[in-house]
């Protein structure tokens, strides 16, 4: 998943195997596709369907505010607490622990020094 944030806008970017998935001495990390779990959804049918979650996240937002969306994704985020590696475009690389998000919605980092630091852009890797 890609976020990008262009105000007024954020821009999102994702890909979903669906028929394919990478092999997995060429993938960073385990992926599979949805037919390989026996699903026999097509690109139009799991489009039209993350449309339509995307809509309605997107209202619940607008009515409801940012708190709540925040807390929906951290009840269901992975690799709360576990060790990441952030690299930034400028090649710089910082390690820690993710410890959430943060009303904004920037990656919280714990860095080894103790500091929490915000992230705000990055290509986050979790440790595989």
């Amino acid at each position: 998943m890609l976020l990008e944030n262009h105000p007024p806008l954020v821009i999102l970017g994702v890909g979903v195997n669906i028929v394919a998935a990478p092999p997995a001495d060429a993938a960073q990390y385990q992926s599979t596709c949805l037919a390989a779990t026996g699903s026999a959804a097509d690109a139009n049918t799991v489009s039209a369907k993350f449309r339509e979650a995307l809509l309605a996240w997107h209202e619940r937002w607008r009515d409801e505010g940012f708190t709540v969306v925040r807390q929906a994704w951290l009840d269901h985020a992975s690799g709360v607490g576990e060790p990441v590696t952030v690299r930034f475009a400028d090649a710089r690389v910082l390690e820690g622990r993710f410890s959430g998000l943060d009303a904004t919605g920037a990656l919280l980092l714990d860095t080894p020094d103790g500091n929490r630091r915000p992230i705000f852009a990055g290509d986050v890797f979790f440790a595989a």
